[in-house]
């Protein structure tokens, strides 16, 4: 026999997709059918990937992507059989590129029976990032066969506050010069590198 419980609980997402930096928000709604006051633990816990910037004054940190509390959804007096929903809200951004996800866990009693836990939430965002630019020396090389050249490639961070971590850069040269892929674990705010200084011979070009 399958149980329905009566305490509704849902992880409703602003927008699925956003860009590095940009706010979003998310709410864990609660819905009590019950027809006395439930008592809910409940925890929300983000990926690297995600940044909480706004907490609703009744989650208390854990560490800095998950935040705990102890609630009491109430009915509402004279009035028993009235489902009311409350939710809560929190604010966030995007500090890696790819999709993250926030996940939601709650357990909740009553006076008439002991702690029940329920299904696990979990919603997914995904990060795109517009903050990074790419500027590389290759077209301002002038090619001849079996010449030396140099090729530099710089990447910068334009965002003025926002710290880019876990960045990732495929390269291809194209058949004209062997590149690595590169992996940086953080990009400061507005912060330019050279990720690439390497010098290679042009190859023949049959006419």
């Amino acid at each position: 026999i399958k149980t329905t419980h009566k305490l509704i609980h849902e992880l409703i997402l602003g927008a699925d997709t956003g860009l590095i930096g940009g706010q979003n928000n998310i709410s864990l709604n609660f819905t009590n059918k019950e027809r006395v006051t439930a008592n809910v633990k409940a925890e929300v816990i983000a990926d690297e990937g995600i940044e909480f910037t706004k907490i609703p004054k009744e989650f208390k940190k854990i560490n800095d992507g998950r935040y705990a509390a102890e609630l009491e959804i109430t009915k509402l007096a004279g009035n028993l059989s009235l489902n009311i929903t409350k939710g809560y809200f929190f604010g966030f951004r995007g500090t890696k590129v790819g999709t993250s996800y926030i996940r939601g866990l709650v357990t909740y009693s009553t006076k008439n029976y002991g702690e029940r836990v329920l299904s696990e939430l979990k919603e997914g965002i995904t990060f795109t990032d517009k903050s990074l630019i790419v500027r590389s020396n290759f077209e301002d090389l002038e090619f001849e066969s079996n010449q030396a050249r140099t090729l530099k490639i710089w990447l910068q961070n334009l965002d003025a506050e926002l710290v880019i971590k876990n960045v990732f850069i495929k390269l291809n040269g194209g058949g004209v010069v062997e590149l690595p892929d590169i992996f940086i674990k953080e990009f400061k705010p507005q912060e330019q590198r050279r990720i690439i200084d390497v010098d290679f011979f042009a190859p023949y070009f049959q006419c």
